[in-house]
């Protein structure tokens, strides 16, 4: 019976985790307010593929779609690091429904303008 109880249990953990990256998936908006730049329209896109989870990001500066790396999706809080040419971005938070509210932070290199952290919430475009 315990065994059963921690089958099950792994199983509905299993099932939560594929599901949430599964809400993950598609076309996501949001107008950052930057210092010194302004609101920025940026544009993620993630596709998941049973637990992985790859994307990219564009913006009015960047307009190429530049891929996202290390995406994990767990307890519905989603993190990946974007590498742009002299910095690597963190971004990180929770996803509910057509919200994902992200916090981005430097993790390598020096920005361009104030290094602070920027928070801003992205919709799934439909």
């Amino acid at each position: 019976m315990i065994r059963l109880r921690g089958c099950l249990t792994v199983l509905i953990t299993l099932f939560a985790i594929s599901a949430s990256a599964q809400g993950l998936a598609g076309k996501w908006k949001a107008d950052v307010e930057t210092p010194g730049f302004g609101v920025v329209p940026t544009t993620f896109e993630f596709t998941v593929s049973g637990e992985k989870i790859t994307g990219t990001f564009a913006n009015s500066f960047v307009p190429t779609p530049i891929p996202i790396s290390d995406a994990t999706i767990k307890s519905n809080v989603v993190t990946f690091r974007l590498k742009l040419q002299t910095v690597t971005l963190q971004y990180k938070g929770p996803l509910k429904g057509d919200r994902l509210t992200l916090t981005t932070t430097v993790v390598e290199g020096t920005p361009p303008g104030p290094a602070a952290e920027l928070a801003f919430t992205a919709t799934r475009e439909k």
